[in-house]
């Protein structure tokens, strides 16, 4: 069983009358996290875990990738600017989604955007030969 998959059923048990007092009873002095705090933490190691797995394979294409972008408005009618690579193998690895509220009434804002982006790539070390 990995890390991701015992702190999971930690997190299943965390609020668990009958697990809360075995935890009290074994590590009195301590204060057992609740459900949102691990969580949290959860979800922030795998963020950062998955932002570096699609750093590392955009920077090992040598040829180089695809940068792809869409739009659109999420429930709470937010513009979103969804940023994907695509590597030359075909592979699709989903950089991120930026609020472009603002910006999307202003085509100028978003060109910038668009080339803040283009230097991050370029600081980063990936290789980016298009834009579409």
């Amino acid at each position: 069983m990995d890390a991701v998959e015992k702190e999971i059923t930690l997190q299943d048990n965390i609020e668990n009358p009958e697990f809360k007092a075995l935890f009290s009873f074994i590590f009195p002095h301590l204060k057992l996290p609740d459900q949102k705090m691990l969580s949290n933490y959860i979800l922030i190691s795998a963020t950062n875990e998955v932002q570096t797995t699609i750093k590392e394979l955009a920077c090992q294409d040598k040829i180089g990738i695809t940068i792809a972008f869409d739009g659109w408005r999420n429930v709470v009618n937010q513009e979103l600017m969804d940023i994907v690579f695509i590597t030359s193998s075909g592979e699709t690895l989903i950089w991120r989604a930026d609020d472009i509220n603002i910006e999307r009434q202003r085509q100028e804002e978003v060109i910038a955007r668009i080339h803040m982006l283009f230097e991050e790539t370029k600081e980063l070390n990936i290789r980016a030969n298009r834009f579409s």
